[in-house]
Formats: C-alpha cells, sequence, structure tokens
C-alpha cells in the first residue's frame, strides 16, 4: 500500500502484526524464475538467484517499467524492496501466510481463498495455510496483505508475505573454549581413533550458513544420561 507523506510515496505493508515501510528499488525486479530460464528467455541484465525459483534482475532505472511489462507476459514478477529502517532486503513472492484466529472449516477457507482468487498451497495447520495470488486476484501482494490484515480482523490473525531469504556465508568466529577443539560432536576437527567423525552435527558449517543469526538472550539447556563430576567447567 502507498501514501502521500513529506511528498514522497511511502509504501507499507505487515510483518508480524506491525507496519513495515519500504523503499522501491528503482533499478531491480524479482522474477519467479531461475537464471537459467531467464537467459533463455533473453532477458539482459544482471541476474542474482535470491531463493531457488526466484531471480533478481537489475536495469537501468530508465529501462525498469518497460522490462517489468515484458517480463509479467511470461512469468510473475515484482518490484524490489528494502525496509526504509534499515536498508534489509524485502523481496516479495506471490505467496502469502495467513493464520486463522481460529481452527477453519474447509467452507470458511474456500469461501476466503474465492473471495481473493488464491490458491491453497500448503496446509501447515487447521488455522495456517500458505496460499498463492492468481491472474485473478485484481492487486499485487502489497495491497493484498495490506486489504486482509486491516478489513479482515474478525476472522484472521495475520496476514503476511512469504519472502525470499537469502542465506549468506561469514567468516566462523570460533568460540574461545580451550576445550573446544576436542568437541567432536560440533566439528570435523578433532582426530582421534575413538570417534568417527560421521557422527559430527556439523555445527560449524551451519553456523556460516546462518550468518550468526540468533539471539544471545536465548538459552539452551542439554541434558545427557550421565555427567563429569570433575569436569573443569563444573568447578567453581
Amino acid at each position: 500500500m502507498e501514501t502521500e507523506t513529506n511528498s514522497e510515496s511511502l509504501i507499507y505493508t505487515y510483518r508480524r502484526g506491525k507496519k513495515v515501510y519500504l523503499k522501491k528499488e528503482h533499478d531491480q525486479l524479482v522474477v519467479r524464475e531461475t537464471p537459467e530460464t531467464m537467459e533463455r528467455m533473453d532477458f539482459r541484465g544482471r541476474l542474482q538467484q535470491v531463493s531457488p525459483q526466484s531471480t533478481r534482475l537489475s536495469v537501468k532505472s530508465e529501462d525498469l517499467d518497460a522490462i517489468m511489462g515484458e517480463v509479467r507476459k511470461e512469468s510473475v514478477a515484482h518490484h524490489a524492496y528494502k525496509q526504509e529502517s534499515n536498508g534489509a532486503e524485502f523481496l516479495i513472492t506471490d505467496r502469502i501466510m495467513v493464520t486463522f484466529k481460529e481452527k477453519v472449516s474447509n467452507d470458511v477457507l474456500t469461501a476466503f481463498m474465492a473471495k481473493y482468487a488464491l490458491i491453497l498451497l500448503t496446509k501447515y495447520s487447521t488455522r495456517e495455510f500458505l496460499l498463492r495470488l492468481t491472474d485473478q486476484t485484481g492487486m499485487n501482494p502489497f495491497k493484498l496483505v495490506v486489504l486482509i490484515n486491516e478489513t479482515e480482523n474478525s476472522l484472521i490473525e495475520s496476514c503476511e508475505h512469504d519472502l525470499n531469504q537469502r542465506m549468506t556465508i561469514s567468516d566462523l568466529i570460533i568460540p574461545v573454549d580451550p576445550k573446544y577443539s576436542r568437541q567432536w560432536h560440533l566439528h570435523k576437527r578433532f582426530v582421534d581413533t575413538a570417534f568417527d567423525p560421521r557422527s559430527s552435527s556439523n555445527c560449524e558449517d551451519a553456523w556460516n550458513l546462518l550468518n550468526h543469526f540468533g539471539d544471545n538472550q536465548v538459552v539452551i539447556a542439554v541434558t545427557d544420561d550421565g555427567c563429569k563430576l570433575d569436569h573443569a567447567d563444573l568447578i567453581r
């Protein structure tokens, strides 16, 4: 949805029940195709895959509208956006996630999908559904998410975009615990005939992929079937 503030067009939608203000990228669009398919479609510009089935196409700003029109003749395409507050990517798709306030019957769900010309992709629970827009929906995903959140309050708990999320790899900060090197279950660098490297959970690889995603306020408890009472970590 767009609103006028200080003579500038501000775009907003909803994320986790709150308004999120966005800025439109004037030289990029996101297409629901792989880079290989985009090349076969002969669209010129810099291609960058942003999800398994989506590609960001970077073009000259003056050509954006014309190229967007051409792409939409053959595929689903949307503008690329970033969050106004922090500049983070906000790459929408033609899919939305809807959570009803209570268990929903098939009749109610069917009526809701028919109202907005949606297709059911995945049922996560009796209240949570992944839905896709169609050509008959009559509006873009931004307008639909805003409309549902602002007019379906009696039926819907939340409605938000199923965003393209890109995973990045960063330099891993190895824990400083001097005995970390012997934690064979976290990595494969500890070599000992008593341990099979295949038993490692490869946590370091996961940490790299997650780009240190998480919160240091989260506490994880680990239970085991034994305890070495004289272990250094338990000595106070």
